[in-house]
Parts: structure tokens; sequence; C-alpha cells
């Protein structure tokens, strides 16, 4: 009591305006992560009663007919997002259309401090983004990419807040997908979009050239064998969900590493290949769950890349590892 205090912000999560008026007021940081890159964070999701929702099925196809209309439209044609611009300056009371646009698109300026940081950056959704989300798109291998990050955040969430949370609601039992499913099956033509659904080229080739985030996995195989242990699955679901997160971001790197132990045999011939092998034999797990293979990419270090060296010894069990790195 009596004293004052000034607190610092380290890191902030928001979007614009939010983001722009902080670089421009006080500036300092720099991004890690957006919306601009991970598309797939943001679809439009309604959370609407669901006694609400029986008693108007009409309004409720509606409703979101016209949300993927509305998104097909301002990624098509320049005057609907002029139009949307517009509309946002009303709503949100911030700014004029220009400004709307100019950070819809994303634009790399100069914050309060001159550093050059990227502000805004964002995508409309059309029906056949929103089937895809949701595992009914026209993929080889749908997959269901809102309970994924539902489960994987909810489970963060109950870990931190155990008593706020009080356990977490089944996913099936609180999302209903069935008037989607109508929308799609009566709007052919509109579910295929006047542009595809958002999709995103991929590194090709397994050296990274921009990294954002690697770690070391002790993931299980039998002995010199490339099939993977059982018990392992948990840890390889967990990197599943959580490089669903960047989908259309970046792009899985796999690198799969060994011990030296045998090196002088073979020159290293056979633990090279071992590498690759359990490599691959990750990413045709998590091909397997729904990642794209465009997405993944592999390498075999052998012994040649520890990951743990110790007094110049290789052979520390520590280097029978995959590694995983997403990057570009």
């Amino acid at each position: 009591p009596g004293s004052k205090h000034t607190l610092e912000c380290d890191a902030f999560t928001t979007w614009t305006p939010a983001d722009v008026t902080i670089a421009k007021k006080k500036g300092g940081y720099t991004r890690l992560a957006s919306t601009a890159d991970y598309t797939m964070q943001m679809p439009c999701m309604s959370i609407i009663d669901g006694a609400w929702a029986d008693a108007h099925p009409d309004k409720m196809k509606a409703i979101i007919k016209a949300l993927g209309l509305a998104g097909d439209q301002v990624r098509s044609f320049s005057d609907a997002l002029d139009f949307a611009a517009r509309v946002s300056a009303v709503v949100y009371k911030e700014g004029d259309a220009n400004y709307w646009k100019t950070y819809y698109l994303g634009s790399t300026e100069p914050d309060k401090k001159q550093n050059k940081v990227y502000l805004g950056g964002s995508q409309s959704f059309n029906l056949a983004d929103a089937a895809t989300i949701v595992g009914m798109g026209n993929e080889a291998k749908p997959l269901d990419r809102y309970r994924v990050t539902y489960e994987m955040f909810g489970k963060i969430l109950t870990k931190l807040y155990p008593e706020q949370m009080n356990g977490m609601a089944n996913y099936d039992d609180i999302v209903d997908f069935s008037y989607l499913k109508a929308v799609i099956n009566e709007n052919g033509e509109l579910a295929k979009g006047k542009t595809e659904a958002s999709t995103a080229t991929y590194a090709k080739g397994n050296i990274v050239t921009d990294q954002v985030s690697k770690k070391a996995y002790n993931i299980k195989f039998g002995l010199n064998s490339s099939v993977i242990d059982k018990s392992s699955y948990p840890i390889l679901d967990d990197i599943f969900n959580s490089t669903v997160q960047s989908e259309n971001a970046l792009t899985v790197f796999v690198y799969g590493h060994t011990d030296d132990l045998g090196d002088a045999k073979d020159n290293g011939a056979h633990n090279q290949s071992l590498s690759e092998d359990r490599a691959n034999a990750v990413k045709h797990y998590l091909h397997n769950k729904g990642l794209s293979e465009d997405r993944i990419q592999v390498k075999g270090c052998g012994s040649g890349e520890p990951i743990a060296v110790t007094n110049g010894n290789k052979s520390d069990e520590r280097n029978r590892c995959v590694e995983i790195i997403q990057g570009h």
C-alpha cells in the first residue's frame, strides 16, 4: 500500500487492432506466431444455443451458407473485400476502410522503436475450408482438425487450471456438424468454392532454413529395427497433435539418429540406414494419422550428428532418438 509498481509485458497474444496499437504506441516486440501463418487456427465457428438451433434448422443452414458465400466473395473479389473493410470500420469503430483492408492483407511496418514488424494478416474461410476443418473435405485422409485442437488445448488447460476447468466436456457432446453437412450436401457448387480450400506449399528437401521449434524424442524401436514400439504411440500422438496446430505454416522435419555402436564394422553404413528407416517409420505414422506426405521431410543422420555428446563418447543411449523440427 502506498507504493507504485510498474509492470512490463513480456509477450502478448492478440489480433488487429490491438497488435497495431501496441506496435505503434510501444514497440519492441517480435512476432513468434501468427494466424497469418497458422490459418487453420482461425475458422469461423458458431456458438449457438442447441435448443434454438434445433427449433430453427432452416435459419441455421442459412447462416452457414451465408458465411461460406461471404468468405468466398471476400477471397475472390476486391469489391467484396472493400465492402467488408467498410463494414469492419463501422462495427469496430476503429480506423477506416483502408485500415482494415491493409491489416486484413497484412503489412510490414516500423513500430515505435523503428523495428520492422509484420502486422495483421488474416483470411476469410469459405465452405470448402469449413468442411476441411472438421474432416468433411475432399482429402484422402479426412482429419477433424477442430477435434485435435479442442482436445489438445483442453488437456493443457485442465492440467493448468484443474479447479476452474472441473473436467472437460466430451467433444462429441458439444459439437453438431449436421447443419454444416446438410449445407455441403445441398450446395455442391458453393462447397467447391470459387477458390480452393486453404493450401500451403511446404519446404522441399530435408534442410531447415528457418527453424521454429526443435525437440528430440526418445521413440522406442525394436533392437536394430525400425518397427516402432507401441509404448511410443502416445508420444507420436502428441507430436501429431502439435503439428496439426501449425498446419498451412510449417514443414515437419523428422531426423533419425543412432549411437555409434557397431560403426567400426562397416564405417557406420548400418546405423545410417537404420536411422533413415526409423525416420521414415515416424513419417508413415504421422501420415497415417492424417498429416500430408508433402509436409513431412525425413533425414537419416546415423551416428554422425549426435544429440548428446559426453566426453566425446557418441555411444550415449540418448542418441538413439528421433528429432522433430518444425520450420521452413
